[in-house]
């Protein structure tokens, strides 16, 4: 009896351990940790093989490598044709313009230029009044405000022409027989003198300039004679001895002194410096109802005034040749040599204007009678386009 308990008690035990052992196994989906070790003695085996797996699939992006590079670029613009007034004769502040066509950043944004000549502001805004072009580059002066008060709706949308220090392209020169015999070396020489200024009976962008230089002396642009003359016209005009000093920009300015018609006294960089001179304009129809493309369309022209800054500003040799070979081709100036002496507009590598200057400006034109009433320069300037041309292309580097 003790023999058959003894017997009875070991296979209870037995079976208690086979029980106990049945149960670990069930209840173990933990002992990840307990095999923890086997890494151990194969440890690079595993992950050299895990890590050849990730090698594989990545082939297969890389041959896929294609479709997203595809998705990434952005699809190709809309086709759109874009009508812009350009003075035929070929101003270097118009290098927005031929830099990006020749360059092709205006194909880039499918965008197809068709250009009206024109030469004088007040053309210019007929041209967008009508709807003949949606684009132009032009003064702001009192012809611009009083069109706007006229109900002719626009938007100063970019920088065409300033004049920050050492880019001075337009000068007060004096012609140079007078210049070389003393008969005018001081302002107060002026005084009665017959003086060159565009536009210079309705009031232009020189106009405060002169105003700022005769008020030196306790004089006003009221004390000369203004002539009003078209810059293309001005050396025709010292040539023939019917005007003794004018406000001249390049490359006429450069050409005239090459010819020893005058000669630089004061540039306008001197005289009020960073003077907003000229913008770039949009109808306001274009900005309201094609804003996609007067984006596409400023984004050409800035990468344009980007190269140009890279050419004179960074003063960089390839950039320079390549511009100046564009600007020979494109505007009146042609001889190479010349291109060392010319001194070039500003154009503003991220697109603002200086709406401080235009705000003086107009203020000045209202002062001096040019303007019955002044326009609101915040509905007047649209900075949305040139928003979109800094956050897409960043901001300049100087």
């Amino acid at each position: 009896m003790d023999r058959t308990r003894s017997v009875s008690l070991g296979l209870s035990v037995t079976f208690a351990l086979l029980l106990s052992l049945v149960v670990a196994c069930a209840a173990a989906p933990t002992p990840t940790p307990t095999s923890a070790p086997a890494p151990t003695k194969a440890p690079a085996a595993a992950p050299t093989k895990a890590a050849a797996a990730p090698t594989k699939a990545a082939a297969a992006p890389t041959k896929a490598a294609p479709a997203p590079t595809k998705a990434a670029a952005a699809p190709k613009p809309t086709a759109a044709t874009v009508k812009i007034a350009v003075d035929p004769a070929g101003r270097a502040s118009d290098a927005g313009y031929f830099i990006g066509d020749e360059k092709g950043y205006f194909k880039e944004q499918n965008i197809d230029l068709t250009v009206v000549g024109a030469t004088q502001a007040p053309q210019m805004i007929q041209l967008l009044a009508t709807g003949e072009v949606e684009i132009a580059g032009l003064s702001a002066t009192p012809g611009l405000f009083n069109a706007v008060q006229r109900g002719i709706p626009m938007k100063i949308v970019a920088d065409k022409a300033s004049v920050p220090p050492g880019m001075g392209y337009i000068w007060l020169v004096v012609r140079k027989d007078l210049w070389d015999s003393g008969a005018i070396r001081k302002v107060e020489d002026l005084k009665g003198k017959n003086v060159a200024v565009p536009a210079g009976k309705a009031g232009a962008a020189n106009h405060p300039e002169l105003d700022i230089v005769m008020n030196t002396v306790g004089l006003t642009w009221k004390d000369v004679n203004i002539v009003d003359l078209g810059f293309a016209d001005m050396n025709a005009a010292f040539a023939g001895k019917s005007v003794d000093a004018g406000f001249v920009m390049e490359p006429f300015l450069t050409m005239g002194i090459d010819q020893g018609l005058h000669v630089r006294w004061k540039g306008t960089d001197e005289i009020y410096p960073n003077h907003q001179v000229a913008v770039l304009i949009y109808s306001g129809k274009f900005a309201q109802e094609r804003a996609d493309v007067g984006k596409r369309f400023l984004l050409a022209y800035i990468k344009a005034y980007r190269d140009y800054n890279d050419a004179f500003v960074k003063k960089d040799p390839k950039a320079r040749e390549e511009v100046i070979s564009i600007m020979m081709k494109r505007t009146s100036l042609k001889q190479r040599d010349l291109y060392d002496k010319v001194v070039f507009s500003g154009l503003n590598p991220d697109a603002y204007v200086n709406a401080e200057s235009i705000a003086q400006d107009q203020d000045w034109y209202a002062a001096n009678g040019f303007l019955s009433q002044k326009v609101d320069l915040k509905d007047l300037i649209d900075n949305q386009f040139a928003d979109y041309v800094v956050q897409t292309l960043g901001k300049y580097k100087r």
